[in-house]
């Protein structure tokens, strides 16, 4: 193969001077701490231009001759620590030798497992093998941009029915990832990327050192978005739960427009908040599950990636999550409060639902990515794909628009069948349920009754008993319960933890109002006061009152 017409920019064939007609390359070579551009690698792989680098490694955009296809190949690079050699081949000096040696290690063995994946949001890994002194990851190339550059397309930030079809896989992934025994520590706006086929890939896996504050490799985290454990390692242990902030740090960046605070200056002074214009719009329990997933102190904040998945998607929240800011007297003597067995167990069954579940679910969104290739490679394609693909045009990346379209109501078949009763069942239940899978079941509202106890079906858009086609929409209604219920006690707490305790209890978000009232005998910035009282009766529509202490501290009163 005539490796001189192949372009670096694109990997396609330019037999034009100047620059390429597809991506605008114009014959720009690498940094020279990198490979060359059409360096040949393993006999075979054709290296184009630097797609990429962090302090981990470089991924560069290349050929594989054998394959005849473009594909990504990561190189590790340890930042400080690596140097190019004459050769191209990748040397450290002596005092780095053992740490060189160690993350090399980490970094072959990482790759190697994640090669073992088959993941919705995961480039697959081809081959994983040394040369050069150091170590190289082949993957499949995605064409894309960052979901960062992707919210500046789309205006700063996205609805939640828009974000939906984006991170229900990109959880599944984390999930995935999670169970294999590896937590990312790195997930942000840039290390997700939105492909042109309107799929999100999550990218930048790599070795842990590099996700915590050390001293002996540099680190990559990103502020807003890594966890204070990531900060204070040697204080906090790092987990799923790390992940678990990531995402959750990420969705409020795409549904609120803004980065949070970091972790380190949230815990001197917390002062998330969502603005009730926003709050107003979002589904309960997406602010619920942010909010849990966003607490700061490890042992506050939801344990794994599929609790949260389960909170965000379906409202499966633990009623003990949220920690309020100022423990409860009996926290403060040790003696925790007594927890309901009925409740315990209820929870031990919906987890074992949701394993079962998640099964079918895994499968859904595999149908659900395979129709939605045939429609943007079919029918979507002219609207997605300019006639001249480039891979430096934002123009021809994906909208909103573009992403989840699949008519999920479509009939799959004429062939019909009885539909079940479900009224009285949990969405897990029907979830994990096999003989419900040949309808699309949908959650459409929740209301209050009577009838129903709390969190099972109450009403079901195609009666129970008739026949319907394969693949019909069934529209349900979840219970909240009676009307009536007592007013929750959230005095102690922080404005975010009461207001999540207001949502949970069944309260509307623009019916809870926030004064300010002075105490010096109080925390300061917690709740000392609410209107209507704890345990009075009050409804859905009732207009609560909290009163945050405007006390500063002993400093702040001294000012006044």
């Amino acid at each position: 193969m005539d490796i001189k017409n192949l372009c670096p920019g694109c990997m396609h064939i330019n037999e034009e001077e100047g620059k390429c007609p597809v991506c605008g390359y114009d014959g720009e070579q690498n940094d020279a701490r990198f490979l060359p551009v059409r360096y040949i690698l393993s006999g075979r792989y054709i290296i184009g231009k630097v797609i990429s680098h962090t302090c981990e490694s470089v991924v560069y955009l290349a050929f594989d001759s054998a394959a005849n296809r473009a594909v990504n190949i990561k190189e590790f690079f340890p930042e400080g620590i690596a140097v190019r050699g004459e050769e191209n081949d990748v040397l450290c000096p002596e005092e780095y030798a053992d740490t060189f040696k160690t993350t090399l290690d980490e970094f072959w063995n990482l790759n190697k497992k994640i090669a073992d994946l088959e993941l919705p949001a995961l480039a697959k890994i081809i081959v994983v093998f040394e040369e050069n002194g150091t170590a190289y990851a082949v993957s499949e190339a995605v064409v894309g941009i960052t979901l960062k550059e992707f919210l500046k397309k789309n205006e700063g930030s996205l609805k939640w029915e828009q974000a939906r079809p984006l991170f229900l896989p990109l959880l599944d992934t984390v999930i995935g990832l999670n169970k294999a025994g590896i937590v990312h520590g790195g997930i942000s706006p840039e290390s997700i990327v939105v492909g042109r086929d309107g799929r999100v890939r999550l990218g930048e896996i790599l070795i842990s050192p590099v996700r915590r504050m050390n001293k002996k490799i540099s680190a990559q985290i990103y502020g807003g978005y890594a966890a204070i454990e990531q900060y204070e390692p040697e204080k906090y242990e790092i987990g799923e739960h790390t992940d678990v902030y990531s995402v959750s740090a990420t969705l409020f960046r795409v549904l609120m427009g803004n980065v949070p605070e970091s972790a380190t200056d949230r815990l001197k002074e917390d002062k998330l908040s969502v603005p009730s214009s926003i709050a107003s719009e979002l589904p309960r329990q997406v602010l619920v599950a942010m909010a849990n997933g966003l607490q700061v102190l490890p042992e506050n904040r939801t344990e794994t990636s599929e609790r949260f998945r389960d909170e965000l998607v379906y409202g499966e929240t633990d009623e003990e999550n949220i920690a309020p800011a100022v423990a409860d007297k009996k926290a403060e003597k040790g003696k925790a409060p007594k927890k309901d067995k009925k409740d315990k167990k209820e929870k031990e069954e919906t987890k074992s639902n949701v394993k079962v579940w998640l099964i079918s679910v895994l499968i859904t969104i595999l149908v659900f990515l395979g129709v939605a290739a045939v429609l943007v490679f079919g029918v979507f394609r002219d609207q997605i794909f300019n006639k001249k693909v480039s891979s430096t045009d934002d123009d021809s990346m994906p909208s909103v628009a573009s992403i989840g379209d699949v008519d999920s109501s479509a009939v799959a078949s004429l062939q019909t069948y009885e539909v079940p009763n479900l009224l009285g069942k949990t969405f897990a239940e029907i979830k994990a349920d096999d003989r419900y899978s040949r309808f699309t079941i949908t959650l459409e509202k929740k209301v209050y009754t009577n009838i129903f106890q709390k969190g099972t079906v109450c009403e079901q858009s195609i009666e129970a008993g008739s026949s319907a086609p394969v693949g019909s929409e069934i529209k349900i209604a979840i219970s909240l319960g009676p009307m009536d219920f007592q007013m929750p006690t959230v005095t102690g707490m922080s404005e975010l933890a009461a207001k999540v305790q207001l949502l949970r209890a069944g309260l509307l978000y623009e019916n809870i109002e926030v004064v300010e009232k002075y105490d010096s005998d109080k925390a300061p910035a917690t709740v000392i006061d609410q209107s209507p009282a704890a345990g009075e009766s009050v409804t859905e529509d009732s207009v609560v009152r909290i009163y945050i202490n405007s006390y500063e501290g002993s400093s702040g009163e001294e000012n006044q």
